[in-house]
């Protein structure tokens, strides 16, 4: 900034205004547009410094800029580059702090500390829902046992049914032996044959079958008191649907100083 004494040699000796003295010979301080000029650019190095544009009609941009200015001072203080703030409304702290920037943080996140070294800032993971997997059920095992109630089913008879009368097969020639003994009589065999004890034999027949009748009969069956054992494995269950593991929350708004 310069002093009108720094344009003119009319100021006086302190670089100030002087009214002069013309009976003493003091000429009064000159006002060239220089200085004029000098006081016109801090006024408007004020208004712009404080982010404000310079408005014709409004004679208080002064005041506005030196209270935009100490405000300025005041949260750059405040808010240093990293500090997160929260807003319970919609405000943009890029509008609120002029000559800052901000970055919004992002939806439906919530927050974690990182690492005291700072390492993992602004890292990202996790999710609002989970889908287990067998991996995550801890080892079990189901068991299935079970007895079918005891019951009589008492005699059962088969169906009737006649088989009607079946021949063997031919056997062939064979003869079949005898033995002999004494009658009731006392007596040798009949006709003063062979002596008691003795075996004798028929003929050979040669070869020929035997018929055998087999009539209609039936058979019966106990079914006593019993009962059955019974194992094996449930039936598959479940649908693997994820499921929420969001705690009860409220909404802000973050946002963290970039610059």
């Amino acid at each position: 900034m310069q002093k009108i004494g720094d344009i003119t040699t009319t100021a006086d000796p302190q670089g100030e205004f002087t009214d002069g003295n013309v009976a003493q010979g003091v000429s009064p301080t000159i006002l060239p547009a220089a200085w004029f000029n000098t006081m016109q650019r801090e006024l408007v190095n004020t208004v712009k410094g404080a982010g404000l544009l310079i408005d014709p009609k409004n004679d208080g941009q002064i005041l506005s800029a030196i209270e935009a200015l100490i405000a300025s001072k005041s949260y750059l203080s405040i808010y240093p580059i990293g500090i997160v703030i929260w807003f319970a409304q919609n405000k943009d702290p890029n509008k609120l702090f002029p000559g800052t920037t901000w970055e919004y943080i992002g939806e439906d996140k919530t927050i974690r500390l990182a690492a005291a070294s700072g390492s993992d800032v602004m890292s990202t993971g996790g999710s609002d829902s989970v889908t287990l997997t067998v991996g995550n059920l801890p080892a079990h095992d189901h068991t299935f046992s079970a007895n079918t109630s005891s019951f009589d089913y008492g005699t059962k008879t088969t169906s009737t049914f006649d088989h009607g009368t079946k021949g063997t097969t031919a056997a062939g020639a064979h003869y079949h032996s005898i033995a002999f003994s004494t009658d009731d009589r006392g007596g040798a065999g009949f006709g003063g044959g062979p002596p008691n004890g003795a075996y004798g034999r028929t003929g050979d027949v040669g070869d020929h079958i035997h018929q055998i009748a087999i009539g209609a009969h039936s058979h019966t069956v106990g079914i006593g008191a019993h009962s059955h054992s019974v194992s094996g494995t449930t039936a598959t269950t479940g649908s693997g649907t994820a499921f929420t593991v969001a705690n009860s929350f409220i909404k802000l708004m973050g946002w963290y100083r970039s610059e």
